[in-house]
Formats: structure tokens, sequence, C-alpha cells
């Protein structure tokens, strides 16, 4: 048995902190330590953007909840919010212990967009 692997009994998604760019930061435990003696990684940190990946059962359950979650979809593809491929509104991507998965990416701009 693997002891060092999560347990997660539900996973909806990932978060990931993106910098203006929109390319993902990364952070480690050496970063961590860095972030307490390098003022140019904190301030990258403190500057980054929140993306999410949701998984599709958790975007029709959760993200939707109480609506039709394709129109939900559609909107926010309309607004500009979702990363996807082609013409629909999701896309695949790697994830962790999940191989490749089909997803919706929501962009960081969900948080400033004003109706």
């Amino acid at each position: 048995m693997d002891d060092h692997r999560g347990n997660t009994p539900y996973r909806a998604g990932f978060k990931r902190l993106v910098g203006e760019d929109g390319k993902p930061l990364k952070f480690d435990a050496a970063t961590d330590y860095l972030e307490k003696h390098s003022a140019s990684e904190s301030s990258e940190r403190l500057h980054a953007l929140v993306e999410f990946v949701v998984l599709p059962e958790a975007f029709r359950q959760e993200v939707a909840k109480g609506f039709d979650a394709g129109a939900v979809a559609a909107l926010l593809k309309r607004r500009g919010h979702l990363i996807q491929e082609k013409d629909r509104t999701t896309n695949k991507q790697r994830l962790p212990d999940m191989g490749l998965a089909l997803v919706f990416h929501i962009k960081p701009s969900i948080f400033s967009d004003e109706l």
C-alpha cells in the first residue's frame, strides 16, 4: 500500500497559480524557502492569478448547480472566461494521477468580469 499518495474522496478539479501572461508558476519546497529570502520570488507569488481546471461532473453538480450546465458553459465561453478546443467548451489537460482528461478550464479573468 502506498502511504504517500493523497486520499481525495471527491475530486472537483484543480487550481493553479498563473502569471500575468497566463503561464503556470512553479512552486516547490525550494521555492518556498527562497520566498523567505528573495524579494523577487515573493513578489511573483503575491501577484499570481488563480485559474481553475474543473472536471465535467463537478462542473454540472457544483459550478452550474441549479442551472443548465450547457448554458453556463456557453455563457463563460461567450464572456471569454474559458480556454477551450475548437467549437467545444472543454479541453483536454494532463492531470496529476488522472492522465489526460476532459475539463472546463476557467481563466482568472472570471474574477474581474463586470456584468
